[in-house]
């Protein structure tokens, strides 16, 4: 319903107001689906960071206890490499989620 100008009475009172209406065409349970999908999603997050933390922390005791430079960049390179892997491992878990998530009945 729409509200002309010559709707409203001169009386300078306010139209009443319009309802409005929001109207969802999920399946019965596509809402309930896609939040347990958002869910893996951020449980797979915090682990894989949780991780990071403690490997970030292990590679600090790591270099505290180097004795010479050779030890040093090794430690470090074998972190980097590592890290690497990790995310590039996390990447593939998060896409493999939202595939599921958003093709439940290919999963």
């Amino acid at each position: 319903m729409t509200t002309h100008l010559r709707d409203i009475p001169l009386t300078g009172a306010p139209p009443p107001p319009q309802e409005v209406r929001l109207s969802w065409s999920f399946g019965p349970y596509a809402a309930t689906a896609l939040v347990e999908g958002w869910l893996e999603i951020a449980e797979e997050v915090q682990e894989f960071y949780a991780s990071r933390l403690r490997q970030d922390m292990a590679l600090q005791h790591r270099l505290l206890h180097c004795t010479d430079p050779g030890t040093l960049f090794a430690v470090q390179a074998e972190f980097v490499q590592t890290a690497i892997a990790g995310y590039r491992g996390h990447f593939d878990r998060l896409t493999a989620l939202g595939q599921r998530m958003m093709a439940p009945a290919a999963a």
